[in-house]
């Protein structure tokens, strides 16, 4: 906490090593009015950053393979 002020201190840092992804954290300091705003921001700004840094964000995705079955004649 900034003791002349007596607001929090902003903080980011690695939150886990997910199933395609590094989860990253941040925590600014912002008031509860502007929460959504800055936080929609905030997710804009950073993907922004890491495109521009050739980072390709990975999202989940499944293939499914369809099998042809013949029948047999009972």
């Amino acid at each position: 906490m900034n003791a002349s002020t007596r607001i929090p201190r902003q903080w980011s840092g690695f939150k886990e090593l997910a199933n395609s992804s590094v989860n990253l954290i941040a925590w600014p300091w912002v008031m509860r009015s502007d929460f959504l705003a800055v936080k929609m921001d905030l997710n804009e700004k950073v993907k922004a950053v890491f495109e521009s840094s050739g980072c390709s964000i990975p999202f989940p995705q499944r293939d499914v393979h369809l099998h042809t079955v013949k029948a047999t004649g009972t």
